[in-house]
């Protein structure tokens, strides 16, 4: 039985190696075509990836490894597609915190429509350098809860009372309105894109992303590196997405829980519907 899951996880590396090298190979081709670029004249690329469910610590990874990536190949923005019903409170923070230090003009945009950023969603597009959404998305509903425990008045006023002072700190940062950002919190509050757009929550509705790039062109910004302006007319755009070979932390998970008594290809599944 061991030998034969052995041979499995050997295997699983070979592949995620194989993978690996292809996706080297994609970003070495990625940075010489940036380069070209530059020489060029052109505007330089804009880095894609998509947040699509539970915010949790795979996805705080995947933004870290992304906006480390953008910044080393030269890219001019990092564009965040997220649809979200919320997720973990620490992974949250992780990527708030990412954000706010980057370098690098993050731009989060809610979509495609019927999409959401709800909960801790709304957190990150409050973190992003410029926000948007798609039309038929909303925001909020941000009302922090606990994850099967009870917590008594006294211990849930207090974790509501942090989540509002975070909501505030990000919406003040990004000259939001933080007054609707802390009635998310405390009345789980939510808007349209229209009504987010008239409110202050976000600054472009966007039907797609040809559009939001149009929107963006010549918008300046301040990041940690200080004021920039975004040039994405003409720019290459280049997808970044999760998967199974580039989620590191699905490793060690794997190391950690197959008991040997579990078939390995529940194993995978499990990481890869966690990587998504």
């Amino acid at each position: 039985m061991r030998s034969n899951i052995a041979f499995h996880l050997a295997v699983l590396a070979r592949l995620g190696a194989g993978v690996f090298l292809i996706g080297s190979l994609a970003l070495g081709l990625a940075m010489i075509v940036a380069q070209a670029q530059a020489a060029q004249g052109q505007p330089p690329p804009i880095h894609v990836i998509e947040i699509k469910g539970v915010i949790n610590p795979l996805t705080a990874r995947y933004l870290e490894r992304a906006l480390a990536g953008a910044e080393r190949e030269g890219a001019g923005l990092l564009v965040m597609r997220l649809d979200t019903p919320g997720g973990l409170d620490t992974a949250m923070r992780e990527m708030t915190q990412a954000m706010l230090a980057a370098r690098l003009p993050v731009v989060v945009y809610v979509a495609p429509p019927g999409a959401r950023a709800a909960s801790a969603g709304m957190f990150l597009t409050l973190a992003a350098h410029v926000a948007a959404m798609a039309p038929g998305t909303n925001i909020g509903a941000a009302h922090p809860v606990g994850l099967g425990e009870q917590l008594d008045e006294v211990m849930s006023r207090k974790i509501a009372q942090d989540a509002t002072a975070l909501a505030r700190t990000l919406a003040a940062e990004r000259s939001r309105n933080a007054d609707w950002a802390e009635q998310a919190v405390l009345e789980s509050a939510s808007l349209t894109s229209a009504e987010a757009l008239e409110l202050g929550v976000v600054e472009i509705i966007a039907v797609d992303m040809n559009d939001l790039l149009a929107q963006l062109d010549g918008r300046i910004v301040t990041t940690a590196a200080g004021e920039v302006t975004l040039h994405t007319r003409g720019a290459a755009v280049v997808d970044a997405p999760m998967n199974f070979a580039r989620s590191k932390s699905c490793w060690p998970w794997m190391a950690r829980n197959t008991h040997w008594r579990r078939p390995i290809s529940s194993v995978i599944c499990r990481c890869q519907r966690v990587a998504k």
